[in-house]
């Protein structure tokens, strides 16, 4: 909220300073948000393993397993958007 506050200031007295601590927030949450991004990216990366699997090892247990991976990613997504919404 500071953020957008500091941007769109008209003048340099409608300027919000950060403190350090609000500034160290800003940064734990990005970092947060990064690594929950780059989660979501693996998940992609495991359905396309899982998939290349279920190629070249015909079981029965392989649709189940690619359900989960597409679970596991469903899940990454929303805990990412958890995250947009709570940070």
């Amino acid at each position: 909220m500071m953020l957008f506050q500091t941007v769109l200031a008209t003048s340099a007295q409608d300027f919000v300073s950060f403190s350090q601590d609000g500034l160290l927030s800003l940064v734990f949450k990005v970092l947060f948000l990064l690594s929950v991004l780059f989660y979501c990216i693996f998940a992609v990366i495991v359905i396309r393993q899982v998939q290349i699997m279920k190629n070249t090892l015909i079981t029965p247990i392989s649709p189940l397993i690619l359900l989960f991976s597409i679970l596991h990613l469903v899940l990454a997504v929303g805990v990412f958007l958890l995250f947009l919404i709570i940070l």
